[in-house]
């Protein structure tokens, strides 16, 4: 071997070397990047953790707070008295919002039960009318062909009766319209397979899907809605327990005074009596249909797309219904309440848009 070719040896050995070297840093290097790029992640996640560590105790150090004013109200007499009426209150109105939740959750599927049987329904009645059409052609085809078969046989007929060497110009004549014939019957046999294929295709079509609930549903889930707040505001009326519950469903309990230790008794009598009142009355339902029907001759609407009524046609509440009574407590003359605008019962949370 000559010095030429050692020296060239040694050369492709060296680079190769240094070309593992080069690989081997740049495996370095990217690893290097990527674990930068983990740790400012790391980092990242740390940071917002502390930060959400640091909102929380200050929501702990905020029911702290409240708790203690809670002790220090209830260890006096004469507001301890106040925050039993104010919390009652409170209660009394999530009282009346579950109830309004569990009619919407039962509204709604009522009326996807019904909407999806109607659309069900009109599906299949439309697909039994196009069958029907369907099926008519199907029978006026089949009478044509049958009619081209037996046009053919007779044809068959008269060439085979056409004896003779003499007649076989007037036999090769008809062979002729026996093809014509035979074509045209392919031609209708076609047509009737495309008839029987169409048929099978709408028979084996699917239910549509449901989109949801239109405008008119949740128009009419929202005026049941408005019917039951409306008469639950009713049956809160005494003691204007109703309008107290607002109060303090909005209102600070530093904000609001029930009046002395005998006031206050009478007004957590009268909550209980009414709350006991409202969970055993159960036989509103065809009452708050008249109401529903009544609101519905007298609501409108901003525009045919909206589904809740404008909150202007509300301002007056019925207390009674024809044909129902209200209770001796409760006075004939329409209130001015309206429970949209003044959202009782936090209706508007549970209101179809």
């Amino acid at each position: 071997m000559g010095i030429s070719q050692i020296m060239s040896g040694w050369r492709a050995s060296d680079t190769t070397t240094d070309s593992a070297e080069q690989d081997k840093l740049l495996d370095l290097f990217w690893n290097r990047a990527e674990l930068k790029k983990e740790f400012s992640n790391l980092r990242h996640d740390r940071d917002h953790l502390i930060e959400r560590l640091r909102d929380e105790e200050k929501k702990t150090e905020g029911v702290k707070k409240q708790l203690r004013a809670m002790e220090k109200l209830l260890a006096d007499p004469e507001t301890g008295f106040k925050a039993m009426v104010y919390f009652q209150l409170r209660a009394i109105w999530m009282l009346c919002h579950k109830q309004l939740a569990k009619f919407s959750d039962q509204l709604k599927k009522q009326q996807q039960d019904r909407e999806r049987k109607r659309q069900i329904m009109e599906f299949n009645q439309e697909r039994q009318r196009r069958l029907s059409e369907l099926g008519g052609r199907i029978v006026s085809v089949k009478a044509e062909a049958d009619d081209m078969k037996n046009l053919i046989a007779g044809h068959e007929r008269q060439r085979d009766g056409l004896r003779g060497f003499w007649n076989y110009f007037k036999r090769r004549h008809k062979q002729v319209e026996i093809d014509e014939h035979k074509v045209k019957l392919t031609e209708i046999r076609a047509r009737l397979e495309h008839l029987f294929d169409r048929r099978i295709k709408i028979e084996s079509e699917p239910w549509p899907d449901y989109s949801g609930l239109g405008i008119d549903g949740k128009r009419a889930i929202n005026l049941a809605m408005i019917a039951l707040a409306q008469h639950l505001f009713v049956q809160l009326t005494d003691g204007s327990i109703a309008t107290l519950a607002r109060s303090a469903n909005i209102k600070k309990i530093e904000d609001v005074d029930y009046g002395g230790r005998s006031n206050c008794d009478f007004l957590m009598k009268k909550i209980g009596e009414l709350s006991q009142l409202m969970m055993s009355d159960r036989n509103y339902a065809d009452e708050l249909t008249a109401r529903t029907e009544m609101l519905r001759s007298e609501i409108v609407y901003k525009s045919d797309s909206d589904t809740v009524p404008d909150a202007a046609c509300l301002a007056k509440l019925a207390t009674s219904v024809r044909g129902f009574s209200s209770g001796p407590t409760v006075s004939s003359v329409p209130l001015d309440i309206n429970i949209l605008t003044d959202d009782y019962w936090d209706t508007q949370k549970l209101l179809m848009k």
